[in-house]
Parts: C-alpha cells; structure tokens; sequence
C-alpha cells in the first residue's frame, strides 16, 4: 500500500474513475458553497419552510402543509417508513403509494357516506372494501419497504372497488369509465411500467366483458332514478378532477422532491470528488490509477511535474513506459504481482520527458471499479535518499581503508559484546587468523575473568555516561599468551543520539614495557655506579687532602725562612699552584660528596672582621697582579659574630672574588656587606662582590 492511503468517501466518485481525466480543484473564492449535506426526511421539509436542523413534527407539518399534510404526518407516526434513505426512485415511490392510499381513502369515506344516503349499506360495504384494501397496501409499503406490492395492492384495491361500484351502477358509463382509466396511472407511478401494462390489461378486459354483457342483453340492476343518477354523475367528475389534481400535485411534489435529493447528491458528489482530487494533488509524491488493459484513468499533477509530460501524452501512455532496461522489467513484474497478489513495493528509476532518470519507490494496490481490477500507487522521489545511501558507503568505504591501514588496533562490537568488526592490527594482536574468527566471538572472551567483571561493572556504565574510557587492561590472545594493551573504549551513537555500538582503539604496549624495564634496568646501573665513584671519592677525600696538607705547610716553613729572593720566589710560586691544586681538590671532594649525600655543613661562630680581613688579605696578591684594587665596604652596622659553616663560606666568597678579579681588566673589585631584615627574627647577611669587568650571566 502506498505511504499515503486513499479513502474513496462515496461510491459515485469511484464512477468519476472511470473517465481518463485529471478533474480540476475548485476554486473555493469562485465556486458557491455547496447545500449542506441532509437527510431524505429532512429535505422533505424544505420547500415548506421547515427547520432543516431537525425532522419536522406532525404540528409543525399541520401548520405548514395543511390537512393533507397533518394526515401524512399522522401515518408517519404510527407507520415509520422502512426505505433506505439513500435510495431516491423507492423513496419517491413509496411517497406516491403513500399519497395515492390516502387520497383514495378519504375519497371512498366521503363517496361512502353520498352513497349510504342515495343506495343504502350495499355501497358502504363495496367502498369499505376498496378502503381496507388501501389501507393494506400502505401498511405494507411502510412497514415492508416494498414499492411492487405495495402498489400493485393499491392498484387492486382501486380496480375491485370501481369494478364493484359499475356493476352496482349499472355496468359501465361516462361516470366511471375515466376512473377504471386511472388503474394503470397509479400502477404505473407506485409499482412501474409492467404492473402498469398489466392493469392495462385488466382494465381494458373488464371494458370488454361489461360491454359483451350489454351487447348479449344482460343489464344490472340499477334502481336509481334519473335525478340520482345524474347527481352521482356529477359527484363522479368532482371526485375525478379532485384525483387528478391530487396526483399532479403529489406528482409534481415528488418530483421536486427528488431534483432537490438529486441536486443534493450532486452536489456532494462535487464536494468529495473536489476533495478527493485535492487530497490526491497534495500528496507528496505522483499519484496514479489505471486498469488491467494499463490505461490511465487518474493520476495527479505530481506526475505531470515530475515527468515532464502533458495530460494528452499521459493519458495515451503506458504505465511501463516511463521506464528503460532493467528497471521496466522490475515495474512489469511489480504491476503483475499487484493484480495477483492485491499489493508490491519496487524501487526503479523514472525516465523524465527531458532524459533525466529519477529513482523512486513506487507502492500500488490493486481495488475494483465496477467489478474490474485497477491498480492505485503511488511513487516518492528517493533521489536525496540515494544521494546519501551513496555518501554513507564512500564515507563507510574510507573508514574502513582507514581501520585497515592503520597500525593501531580497531575493533567494532554490540552493547552486548557481540564482536562485528577488526581491522588487521587488531587481528595481529589478538593472534587471530580471520576476522570471521574474531567476530564470531565476544569481547569477554579475551579479557581475564577478573578484568570481565572490571569489564561490565566499572568500564561500561562509565563509557555510557560519559561516552569514553581510556585505560590499560590485559588481553588473551587466541592462543592464550597474555598480551598488555592499552585501550580507547567509546561509544557510536546512532541518528537519533541513542547508543548503537562501541569501539575500541587498541595499542599494544608489549614492547614499550619491555624497552621501560631495560630501561629502568639501566639507569639503576648507571645510578649505582655513579653512586659507588662518589661514595669512593668521598671516602678517599681524607687521604687526597693529607699529603697536600703537608706539601703547603712545609711551603709555608720555606717561605718563612731567610733564604735567598729567588728561593722564596719558587717557594711562593709553589705555594699558590698548591693552593690551586688544593681549591681543585675541595671542589670535586665536595662534588662527590653532594652526589653521595655526604656533605655535611658545620655551624659555628663566625667572627666577621676576621672572616672578610682574610679572604681580602688572601685574594690581594692577585687582584695587585692585575693592578686592580680590592676593597672591603660595610654598609650599616654589621654584628660581630655570625653562626655559620666558616670553611663553605670563604670558598663561596673566594670563588667570587676570584672570577671577579679574572674577568676585570680596568677599574676595581668591591666586596659589600650589608644586613638584611634587620628588624625581624630572622636577619640575613648579604655579601655582595662588585666588579667592573664584563660581569656575571644572570
């Protein structure tokens, strides 16, 4: 069935199918509002001022329509007609057999009564009669919804009750012979032509045999005199002008009757065939209706749009004709499985006017006009469908020449952790030899047991919450060697954001840990050999410093003695290389003691003139080498003593001067003291060497 169905409202506008045309829509600013939609028995009503909202009452038909009216009504109350009210010719019948009996009632009660005064209870009997009779065949024409037997009663009851009366008469004369004629009038208006030509028939016999019996001699008994017989004559022409305006009228009345139930049915014909023309132009794909034989006989203006042709070239068309190739046998053979089987769904491609081939998804379903099979469908342009079906396989298509290119582990699965995809790494790694083999299989399957429960229970609420995971966890290969991976868990969310599948980026970080393990193996090596020449030069630092100890104190003796200038010149010059070699020394000792954690600072009192006059005094000889003065500048007081390492801190200062007094070629070297904080708990003594040289990098 198509996408949009469609609801045929009334039989009369699947007729409209019939005719190969597209109907047009009605112009609703242009068109007249159609007459609402009403009920037989209230349109009955209209043309005598009724309320149409409602049936009318028997007072309200009293006022409008008078006694014939109020009788009518009457009937309707305590007969309610059985007629389907869709049903225009048995509901006009039935009104004429209504109208008849009771016209002919009331005429036989008032005849009845001129009679009774004129002949006495023999007429009475003879009219009650044909008024039973009439009464009979309107019962049963309200109560059995039978218009043939209901009339055909009718007309017999007049027949007999005229029959009766002539012979009472006398036989037939000029008084009766025009009522006998009315026979076939009321057969034919209430049970149609063949009841009609029936008592034709009748009539014209009876005819026949009364005038046979004059002919032969024989004449009723008739003992009314002249005067009698002359009034009946005239109350027998009254009583047939009265009939035959009463049926002009009710047959007059019926007829416009049933032009309004006509034009009304017309005219909502119109409106549902305007709707459904509407209906079937809005859809939003081509609409169409044609037979077994592939005639058109409906289609909308999608079809004309889409396809570029005209309503003429449509219209003389072939519904296979609109397709080439392949795709006409696909839309023949959907075309025969829907006159088979009642319905088929096929995509194909829709060759326009211009050329243009138009792929669309056409659904039909097979239903009878008039007892012939026809086929209804309808087609949706799928072109952006195919577009993006198209980009969705190039954009799948590079993914996975991606995933399977990469060095890195990719792996696809269910929520449930069912596998559905591996790219070669992951396959490497898992050791498996096909992805048939991995995807036949779970995640689970290649996590330890306790890494299943981590699995389930921590990884993947938090992957669902948050949509990634990023972490380290142990996978079984196929052939069970364990194999460290680090893994990226994340979530694929499908159009509608709900979660469809997981991925996972594997990296296997066997190598990497093994290199971290060699490599932390090294560098322990390295640190204990580092470690064991420090601890071997600090422990040999005793030993270096007393040999050099006494080459400098027996200097000292050397140069304290009256020897000759170019004695105690060597001397000295031997004395400050040993002091070099000294400074030299204490540098790496204490190097290697840092290194072996051996180094310990020893505090104690610090007398600061003394400190700062020997470091001036030994760094002079130098400073007056260079011919650069060395000074020594307090700036504010100064305390007396300080707690301190003495030996750390002249080879700190000593190391300062020096570089100084090396890198000054002009100008001077200024060592400043000063104190800092003085005012608070802590004071800090600040010694500053300042030079003129190209100074230090800061």
């Amino acid at each position: 069935m198509p996408p949009t169905a469609l609801m045929l409202l009334d039989p009369g506008v699947a007729a409209d199918f019939g005719h190969a045309q597209r109907f047009p829509v009605r112009d609703p600013e242009r068109t007249p509002p159609s007459r609402p939609r009403t009920t037989p028995e209230v349109t009955s009503c209209m043309s005598r001022g009724i309320r149409t909202d409602r049936a009318a009452t028997p007072s309200e038909r009293w006022k409008a329509g008078g006694f014939r009216a109020a009788i009518t009504a009457a009937i309707d109350s305590f007969l309610p007609p059985c007629v389907r009210d869709g049903d225009a010719d048995i509901l006009r019948r039935s009104r004429l057999v209504v109208a008849f009996g009771g016209t002919l009632s009331i005429l036989a009660i008032v005849y009845a009564v001129l009679f009774h005064l004129m002949d006495g209870p023999m007429c009475i009997a003879v009219l009650a009669t044909g008024t039973g009779v009439a009464a009979a065949s309107l019962c049963i024409m309200r109560r059995g919804g039978s218009c043939f037997v209901g009339g055909n009663l009718l007309a017999a009851g007049y027949f007999a009750t005229m029959t009766a009366l002539a012979c009472r008469l006398g036989g037939h004369g000029s008084h009766n012979l025009a009522w006998l004629a009315g026979v076939s009038v009321v057969a034919m208006s209430t049970a149609g032509r063949r009841s009609a030509l029936f008592w034709l028939v009748m009539t014209a016999l009876s005819l026949a045999a009364f005038y046979a019996i004059r002919v032969a001699g024989y004449s009723f008994p008739n003992d009314l005199n002249t005067r009698q017989y002359e009034l009946l004559g005239l109350l027998s022409w009254i009583g047939l002008n009265v009939l035959i305006l009463s049926l002009a009228f009710v047959y007059e009345t019926a007829m416009g009757r049933t032009l309004v139930e006509l034009r009304s049915v017309h005219d909502r014909l119109l409106r549902e065939r305007d709707f459904s023309a509407c209906a079937i132009d809005s859809l939003p794909g081509v609409f169409y209706v044609f037979d077994d034989l592939g005639r058109y006989v409906r289609w909308n203006q999608n079809l004309e749009d889409l396809s570029g042709y005209s309503p003429e070239e449509i219209s003389a068309m072939n519904p296979v004709a609109f397709f080439r190739g392949h795709d006409k046998d696909v839309v023949e053979h959907g075309v025969k499985e829907v006159f088979t089987n009642g319905q088929a769904t096929v995509e194909a491609s829709l060759h326009t006017k211009q050329g243009l081939a138009i792929p669309c998804l056409f659904s039909g379903r097979r239903f009878l006009i008039e007892g012939r099979p026809h086929l209804a469908g309808m087609g949706i342009d799928i072109s952006e469908r195919k577009r993006a079906e198209v980009a969705l396989r190039e954009s799948e298509e590079r993914f996975r020449r991606f995933a399977v290119a990469s060095g890195y582990g990719f792996a696809m699965g269910e929520l449930g952790g069912q596998l559905v995809f591996a790219n070669a790494a992951t396959l490497r790694i898992v050791q498996e030899e096909s992805e048939e083999a991995f995807v036949s299989k779970t995640f689970f399957q290649y996590c330890l047991p306790e890494d299943v429960e981590r699995l389930r229970n921590e990884i993947l609420p938090i992957v669902l919450e948050k949509g990634q995971w990023a972490g380290e966890m142990p996978l079984l290969s196929a052939t069970g060697n364990l194999v460290d991976t680090e893994q990226n868990i994340f979530l694929i969310r499908d159009e509608q954001g709900s979660p469809r599948m997981v991925g996972n980026i594997i990296t296997d970080i066997t190598e990497r840990r093994r290199n971290a393990s060699e490599l932390a193996r090294a560098r322990d090596k390295a640190e204990a050999a580092t470690r064991a020449k420090s601890e071997f030069l600090a422990n040999m630092s005793h030993e270096i410093r007393t040999p050099m100890s006494a080459i400098l104190g027996y200097t000292d003796l050397l140069a304290a003695s009256d020897e000759r200038a170019e004695q105690r010149e060597c001397v000295q010059i031997i004395k400050q290389n040993c002091d070099h070699l000294m400074r030299i020394i204490n540098d790496i000792l204490d190097l290697s003691k840092i290194e072996a954690g051996r180094l310990h600072v020893e505090r104690g009192p610090v007398s600061l003139q003394a400190f700062f006059g020997d470091v001036v005094s030994l760094m002079r000889v130098r400073a007056e080498a260079k011919s650069l003065p060395l000074k020594l500048e307090y700036r504010g007081p100064i305390p007396q003593t300080i707690r301190s390492d003495a030996v750390r801190l002249r080879q700190i200062l000593i190391n300062l001067v020096g570089n100084a007094i090396k890198f000054t070629e002009t100008g001077e070297v200024k060592i400043v003291v000063r104190l800092r904080d003085r005012e608070s708990a802590d004071p800090k003594l600040q010694c500053e060497v300042i030079d003129t040289g190209i100074g230090l990098s800061p």
